[in-house]
């Protein structure tokens, strides 16, 4: 089995390449990361899995954050070669955009020439839900607070998929702090 989980936090310029090929039956990998970008910086991650036999198992979720004027890329290429029937591959990229310049790029994409495979992709680009700020405010909290938590709600469960507790809570802490300058900012 094979787990990797990327974090990008802040930094000015990232592009990311990564690339996996399932070469024998029943091979298993994770493949997970969060980015909080902010400023004028920019991201790019690029992702290709390669299923060249079958009974392979593939699970990828990548989740930004997005404030200021930064920009993000998600690019994901899910290849079911022929043959590698019985394939299980999933592909999600959510974004949360906390500002009117910020900008996310998705293109989630799946080419599949084998039968009897369960795939999915999909992406999501979104603001915070006015209503739920609001529900977390009218508990007395303000609405930097609210923003904060749901932003941090947001990418926790990416920090969550951490097996290392010692490094699980390092990154928990990098998070809130980088959240809660986000959230300063008018949603």
């Amino acid at each position: 089995a094979f787990h990797f989980n990327s974090f990008n936090i802040n930094n000015s310029l990232l592009r990311q390449d990564t690339e996996l090929h399932f070469n024998k039956p029943f091979g298993r990998a994770t493949v997970h990361g969060l980015g909080l970008v902010g400023e004028d910086h920019r991201y790019f991650h690029h992702v290709n899995v390669n299923h060249h036999v079958g009974d392979g198992f593939c699970d990828q979720v990548f989740k930004h954050v997005l404030t200021d004027r930064a920009l993000s890329e998600f690019s994901g290429l899910v290849f079911v070669k022929e043959g590698a029937h019985e394939t299980i591959s999933n592909q999600l990229n959510n974004n949360l955009i906390l500002s009117d310049q910020a900008r996310a790029l998705s293109r989630p994409q799946l080419v599949i020439d084998a039968d009897d495979v369960e795939c999915s992709h999909g992406c999501i680009i979104g603001q915070l839900h006015p209503e739920e700020i609001h529900y977390i405010q009218t508990r007395g909290l303000t609405l930097e607070e609210a923003k904060g938590i749901l932003t941090f709600g947001f990418a926790e469960d990416m920090v969550d998929k951490v097996k290392a507790k010692s490094v699980r809570d390092e990154l928990t802490a990098i998070v809130s702090q980088e959240v809660s300058r986000y959230t300063h900012i008018n949603v």
